[in-house]
């Protein structure tokens, strides 16, 4: 991921979650975790290569109270 400002956030990432597996992102501040989530939460689109995700089965715990003014309580269960 790029940024239009030129600062790349994730480059050479490539893994696979297995169903019923649980993952933890650890990383140093700045080095992409959040984009990474945001990516597979379809609240970013990458720039380059893919992210294939089941979304229906995928949590996301913000780090700051945020509201998603595109989506409806019905939507989001």
């Amino acid at each position: 991921m790029t940024f239009p400002d030129g600062t790349r956030a994730l480059g050479g990432a490539s893994f696979d979650v297995n169903p019923g597996e649980f993952v933890t992102v650890v990383g140093p501040s700045g080095c992409g975790k959040s984009t990474l989530l945001r990516i597979a939460s379809n609240l970013e689109t990458a720039t380059e290569g893919e992210c294939s995700v089941d979304r229906d089965s995928i949590g996301y715990v913000f780090q700051d109270a945020t509201l998603l003014p595109w989506r409806t309580v019905s939507s989001t269960s």
